[in-house]
């Protein structure tokens, strides 16, 4: 078997009447040569039957499932150690991609020589309806950057694994993507937004992201304890995250 050039990595919970869509916008990728290595956190509804047909159509698809639920780090994980691609995009199961989304950040990478890179996107609802928001983000963004603010999004991000350490995410509940973002950017000096709109991010039941409390409290431990910054730091950061996440949803 060939060795693919991008892994794609995702993690799924309890989401069978969504996931078909994203496997068949990542099917629909004019760039051909990817695997998709998609971990299920022991679903209690038809999503691993879905996984499973999905995965016998198509060699290109290898599903896991962990033995316990555990979160969607340790799926994201599993995902990312079980994969073989130089290159790691990132995709929730209830998130699309245009079909060129993996074609132009690709060559954007290439072309530019970054190793960690991150697109535009837009927002949907949970019938697939486009919402009254097209995200738009920094050039560039380095780590004091995105402790201020996170400008980058999951569903968005490419990187290059040779140029990293370690590219597991910290095993936290919530925010483990942004945890990462961070710890990538001590080894490159920035992430790079290629300039164009290539994913479509779902607001709905499945979302982590709804709960803005219990993300800000998520964010405070992400400051304290994973970065080890000062509790006066953090109040600092925390201050201009949410003033930045005001701003985003006027």
């Amino acid at each position: 078997m060939n060795t693919p050039v991008v892994s794609i990595i995702t993690p799924a919970y309890n989401c069978a009447d969504v996931v078909a869509h994203t496997i068949a916008s990542i099917q629909a990728q004019t760039f051909q040569n990817w695997e998709l290595c998609i971990t299920d956190d022991c679903s209690t509804d038809t999503t691993m039957d879905i996984l499973r047909a999905a995965a016998k159509k198509d060699p290109r698809i290898r599903v896991f499932q962990l033995e316990k639920n555990s979160g969607a780090a340790v799926a994201r994980n599993n995902s990312i150690k079980k994969s073989r691609g130089r290159y790691i995009a990132f995709l929730d199961a209830d998130d699309l991609w245009t079909p060129d989304k993996l074609e132009k950040q690709l060559a954007y990478m290439k072309e530019e020589g970054h190793a960690f890179t991150y697109t535009h996107y837009s927002v949907i609802d949970d019938g697939g309806n486009d919402l009254p928001r097209d995200l738009r983000f920094p050039e560039r963004v380095s780590h004091r950057d995105l402790l201020r603010t996170c400008s980058i999004g999951c569903l968005t991000v490419m990187i290059d694994r040779t140029a990293f350490t370690d590219i597991s995410m910290p095993l936290l509940r919530r925010g483990q993507d942004y945890a990462l973002w961070l710890k990538l950017l001590k080894e490159v000096d920035h992430a790079w937004c290629v300039p164009a709109n290539l994913a479509r991010y779902r607001i709905g039941e499945h979302s982590l992201s709804r709960n803005k409390f219990k993300k800000l409290r998520g964010q405070w431990y992400i400051y304290r304890r994973i970065e080890g910054i000062s509790v006066a730091q953090s109040l600092y950061y925390i201050a201009h995250y949410t003033w930045h996440g005001i701003r985003k949803n006027k």
